[in-house]
Formats: structure tokens, C-alpha cells, sequence
């Protein structure tokens, strides 16, 4: 069991290190680690510029919490990232047609004239990775993976802690951004490297709130990214807001809140609408009148 274990953690440190010859990728997590060492460093242990305060800080409990609770959401970003980049949602990568589809299902299941693969409802062909993909969202090219019916809920959690990262390094970054916008410096003007940092993060908080919130809304009315673009009507709608997030992230629990795997959610082969028909008819009559 012992040599199962290791054999796996080597195979994805493998595709974790594969993965980051990709420059968007590399970009990424550069990018990443370098908010965490500035915060750490540049608003609790700065002992360059600000050495009194910095080993001041280094024994407070407050300090501390802070940045183990930053620590932590970093941590999730990276968790819930390489997840996204390493879960396949491509036709091919996944199980064959399940054993529970009826007769009629499985006749339904097109052939994609592209790449010959299976095509169920809402996969599409993606140009870029050249295959289907199970319930497709979108192509990323920041996680070289296509955001589909596998990894969207890695993708939501990534965007939604980045977004939460971002919004704690700009909150933290205030005075910072006080003195950039205000007409007199504090007594510690701060340093360019500083500026940047805290303008380039406080533009990343702002870009992806609106992001986050986009894809969640999604998620509430069970529609994908290509499927809004297209506004197909929302025949595949489970009834409620809460039916819809647990198509994407299992039954209600603790584990929508972290990267792994959910029971119960559908397997990209099958997508079915508790009122097909009460959606589709909303949806004709709004075309018609409006």
C-alpha cells in the first residue's frame, strides 16, 4: 500500500512539474508566490525598511494569525489550480459511455465529425485541444485545460479564493494605496515595488470579482459559459438555485469549500431538467415578445 502511495505522489508531482513548463502556467504560480512573500514580507516582517515594527510584529499573535490565515487561502489557490490544470474533462481522457444510460440515451449520443468521439449534449469541440470536451465552459489558456464538466468546480474554487486572496493583500495594502491617491505622504512613503504590487493586486480583486460572480451566476441558472454566449434556453435548470450548485459541487457540505472530488454529481454523459418543458415554453415566449 505504502509503495501505491508513494508511486502516486510521484506521478503528480510529475504533471505538477509538466505542467509548469507551460510559461502561462509558470506565469501564474510566480505570480502567486510572489503576493504571498510581499505580503509576508512588506506588511508584517519588513525588517529592510521598517526593522523595529517588523520584530515587534514577529511576536504578536495577531500578526501571526494573519499570515497563517493568508498562508492558508494561498494554499487553496494552488491546490484548487493545479487540480483545474490536471482533471481532464476531454471525451477521450474519460470513462466510456456509462452502463446506467438506457438504449434510447445511448442512441442519442452523437459523433463528432471533427475528432470521431462521442459527442453527448452539451459537449462541445474545442479548437485548441483538438477533442470534445464533456459539458465544455470554455478554454483557458491560464490552466492549458479546457474548463468542462470535471474540473469546472476546481475552476469556480480557484477563481473564488484568488478573488479572496486578492481582496486580503488589497485590504491590507491600504495605506499604501492612501498615500498613491492622497496629496500628502505618511512619515514611510512607500517603496515602488510596494505600489506595484498593491496596484496590480487591488486590479486583479476588482477584475475578478466581477468574474466570480459571473460564473456563479451561471451555476445558479445551470448554464455554461458557451451556453450563455449562445442564450440557449435553460432547458437544463434542476428547479432551484441549490439543485443547480449541487450539480456542480455535489450535495450540500464542507466539500464545496475544498478541491476534491463530490459524490453525486452528474458524469458529463447525461443531463436531464426537472421541467424541460416549463423552461423551453419561458423561453419561447420571452424570444416571441420580447
Amino acid at each position: 500500500r505504502m509503495g501505491m502511495v508513494s508511486t502516486g505522489i510521484w506521478g503528480t508531482t510529475r504533471r505538477v512539474l509538466g505542467a509548469l513548463t507551460n510559461h502561462s502556467v509558470l506565469l501564474v504560480v510566480l505570480l502567486i508566490a510572489f503576493d504571498w512573500y510581499s505580503f509576508v514580507t512588506m506588511f508584517h516582517f519588513d525588517f529592510l525598511r521598517r526593522p523595529e515594527q517588523a520584530a515587534a510584529e514577529l511576536r504578536s499573535p495577531d500578526t501571526w494569525l494573519e499570515v497563517l490565515a493568508f498562508t492558508y487561502v494561498v494554499a487553496m489557490i494552488l491546490w484548487a489550480y493545479f487540480r483545474t490544470i490536471l482533471t481532464s474533462s476531454h471525451v477521450k481522457n474519460n470513462p466510456p459511455v456509462p452502463d446506467e444510460l438506457s438504449e434510447k440515451e445511448r442512441a442519442a449520443i452523437s459523433i463528432c465529425v471533427r475528432c470521431a468521439e462521442k459527442k453527448p449534449k452539451r459537449t462541445h469541440h474545442c479548437s485548441v485541444c483538438r477533442t470534445c470536451v464533456l459539458k465544455m465552459d470554455h478554454h483557458c489558456p491560464w490552466v492549458a485545460n479546457c474548463v468542462g464538466a470535471r474540473n469546472y468546480k476546481y475552476f469556480v474554487l480557484f477563481v473564488t479564493y484568488a478573488w479572496l486572496g486578492c481582496s486580503v493583500y488589497t485590504y491590507h495594502a491600504r495605506p499604501v494605496l492612501r498615500d498613491l491617491l492622497g496629496s500628502e505622504l505618511s512619515e514611510a512613503p512607500a517603496h515602488v515595488t510596494e505600489i506595484v504590487c498593491s496596484l496590480c493586486t487591488a486590479l486583479f480583486a476588482f477584475l475578478l470579482t466581477f468574474f466570480m460572480l459571473f460564473h456563479l451566476y451561471l451555476i445558479s441558472i445551470n448554464k455554461t459559459t458557451l451556453e450563455y454566449m449562445g442564450r440557449s434556453p435553460s432547458t437544463y435548470h434542476k428547479g432551484s438555485i441549490l439543485a443547480n450548485f449541487e450539480d456542480v459541487f455535489g450535495p450540500l457540505s464542507w466539500r464545496w469549500l475544498v478541491p476534491i472530488p463530490s459524490t453525486g454529481v452528474p458524469s458529463g454523459w447525461r443531463y436531464r431538467s426537472i421541467y424541460p418543458s416549463i423552461c423551453l415554453s419561458l423561453s419561447l415566449l420571452f424570444i416571441r415578445y420580447v
